[in-house]
């Protein structure tokens, strides 16, 4: 069968595939267009090299790998039909793609800025999607990319390398070309991470690096290792830190060169520690260079509401470019509008607008994300209840979340105007307030310089003392290490340090994939420095004096067994704010799950004080009570 398989298959028919032409070639076999004569439609064939086919422990594990990435089933991978045999000639039958390799669409200036916003954003789902399968893609590359002729992009060759080949360079020629040899280490050298070429042990951070590469390539126009030889670019890839992106592209915004710099970070701890965190940071991007780009001067996502549960979905498709990228996204029922407004020092602030009905608006609390908390299992429960009854004004306080990070000042007194900011550019008059954690304090502090806006006032595990008007010698000792390890890129990516913290927020009740969430947002919102500065910031809070000022009708929230905030703290501004309403909770997160008991008693109070009209609680939770 040798020989026979030297000569192209085309005109031949295999099982019932009828084979017309040759469409690519590589390392793991050629690839032709072909006919599925029992549905009548067009394939594409991959065939394996005999070498592999031959290898009963390779193609069986080969074999294993193309079900897994069969099972993807995502809209931006290759759907990958079967894997069959026929003639002695081991097959794989997928998707046809109709279009063009990413390769071919990068000029030597790069992609438009939109382009690369959309087509990074897409191979990242993809990843995404990958990744939480834990199929690793291994190469990755502007070859393996295809952009279809209606403009949508797909993933080819994905994870098919992963148990197939050589992981380690011992025994292995290498090439610097975009091409994977036969019999080589799978994988393409100038878009391998470090630890690929020194045969290190690989995860999803390995895939990032190399779509780091892709990303530093789509923007200037040539990657950003380089070598005459394979050894000279193994020691770029080592050694060398690639001059940054702007360099070539002026025009690239600073974020989307920050996202490839972490991309391309030689330690893999450094690097995004998810492609999920990953995907979030370029939907910010994404967000921030449409605000600046388009005319209306605004973004909108979606919030699908089905029995009492949401889903993100970004529902601004970027203007069209050439060639455009289709969204896969659902159609928009309740949208969020993220816009900008700047604040009196100069500040850009992001904000949010969501539902229909009497204002809502909610203070800034210590971490936020606009988008990342659009689909959170911590915060989605909150949004759909708050976004049924009112219209939901949000916002990210300074150097967090969707706002400007890079800011010279921050102070209470500062957050307070960040507030008065938001509430101008938004253009209501008079709304209720949410206070939660941190933004109690800021809620209250506006709430008494503008009474005659604030109609009902809302804190949730608020305070009004922080840790150094209340704490011990002790406590503010553990507290100044906690920074210090924040400082440290939250205790150097380290997962028990993120377990720690976020076990802290919400020890009780809480699932894998909401613990996940927070450990993420831990990164995606701040950097660590602004994280710790955020610290200090909060610590410094005392507000108690005013408390006995405030005229406006108030209920306090707080969780009786609160590790962030304690109980008393709850009890002290219910005492000293006039005739404010308090309502113990029982429970210990700071941040209120839907799945606990205190949830639907928390609705019901706060629909009772806001004059909602119909009632959230059953027979049982009133029992509760």
């Amino acid at each position: 069968m040798d020989d026979s398989r030297k000569t192209s298959l085309a005109g031949r028919t295999l099982a019932h595939y009828r084979i017309s032409a040759v469409i690519g070639a590589g390392g793991m076999g050629e690839v032709y267009r072909a006919t599925d004569t029992k549905l009548a439609r067009d394939v594409a064939l991959k065939i394996l090299p005999p070498d592999m086919a031959s290898d009963p422990d390779r193609l069986d594990r080969f074999q294993r790998e193309a079900r897994a990435v069969a099972a993807l089933n995502h809209p931006n991978v290759v759907t990958v039909y079967s894997v069959e045999e026929s003639d002695n000639i081991h097959f794989i039958t997928m998707e046809l793609i109709e279009g063009q390799s990413l390769d071919r669409l990068i000029s030597a200036n790069g992609l438009p800025v939109e382009q690369i916003i959309e087509i990074a954003g897409a191979i990242a789902e993809a990843l995404a999607a990958a990744h939480q399968k834990g199929i690793v893609h291994r190469d990755l590359k502007p070859a393996n990319v295809m952009v279809t002729n209606e403009g949508r992009v797909k993933v080819v060759d994905f994870g098919l390398a992963k148990d197939v080949g050589v992981e380690t360079t011992s025994n292995a020629t290498l090439t610097a070309t975009g091409r994977t040899q036969p019999g080589t280490i799978m994988g393409t050298l100038a878009y391998m991470s470090p630890e690929q070429v020194s045969g290190r042990p690989l995860d999803n951070r390995s895939d990032i690096f190399s779509y780091g590469v892709m990303m530093h390539e789509m923007a200037a126009g040539r990657r950003p290792f380089e070598g005459s030889s394979s050894a000279e670019l193994i020691s770029s890839i080592l050694r060398d830190i690639p001059p940054s992106v702007t360099d070539a592209r002026p025009d690239l915004p600073s974020d989307l060169a920050r996202v490839i710099r972490r991309c391309l970070e030689k330690d893999p701890a450094q690097r995004y520690p998810s492609t999920r965190m990953l995907v979030c940071e370029l939907r910010t991007v994404a967000k921030a260079w449409g605000e600046s780009d388009k005319a209306h001067g605004h973004i909108e996502n979606v919030l699908r509401v089905e029995h009492a549960s949401i889903a993100a979905v970004p529902a601004a498709t970027p203007r069209s470019i050439s060639p455009p990228v289709a969204s896969d996204r659902s159609l928009p029922t309740t949208r969020q509008k993220i816009q900008f407004c700047v604040t009196r020092d100069g500040v850009r602030l992001a904000y949010s607008s969501a539902g229909s009905g009497y204002p809502l608006v909610k203070a800034a609390n210590w971490l936020n994300h606009l988008d990342y908390e659009w689909d959170s299992p911590l915060w989605k429960h909150w949004l759909v209840e708050m976004t049924r009854h009112h219209r939901l004004i949000r916002y990210d306080e300074r150097g967090n979340g969707l706002s400007q990070w890079d800011v010279k000042q921050m102070s209470f007194e500062l957050w307070v105007q960040d507030l008065e900011a938001v509430v101008d550019a938004s253009g209501v008059d008079r709304f209720a307030l949410l206070g939660i954690s941190q933004g109690g304090a800021v809620a209250i502090s506006y709430a008494l310089r503008h009474p005659e806006r604030v109609s009902h006032l809302i804190l949730v595990g608020a305070f009004s003392r922080g840790l150094m008007a209340r704490g011990t010698e002790e406590q503010m000792a553990a507290r100044r290490a906690l920074q210090t390890l924040v400082r440290l890129d939250w205790g150097r990516n380290n997962p028990d340090f993120k377990a720690m913290f976020t076990r802290f927020y919400i020890p009780h009740g809480s699932t894998l994939e909401q613990q996940q969430w927070f450990n993420d947002l831990q990164h995606i919102s701040a950097t660590p420095e602004n994280a710790a500065r955020l610290m200090t910031l909060v610590d410094e809070i005392n507000v108690r004096h005013l408390l006995a000022e405030v005229s406006v009708p108030t209920i306090i929230f707080h969780g009786n067994q609160d590790k962030v905030i304690p109980a008393e703290e709850g009890r002290i501004m219910a005492a000293e704010i006039p005739s404010a309403r308090f309502v113990p909770l029982n429970t210990a997160n700071h941040i209120l799950l839907a799945q606990e008991p205190a949830w639907p008693v928390f609705l019901d109070e706060l629909g009772t004080f806001l004059g909602w009209q119909s009632t959230r609680l059953s027979p049982t939770t009133l029992e509760q009570r």
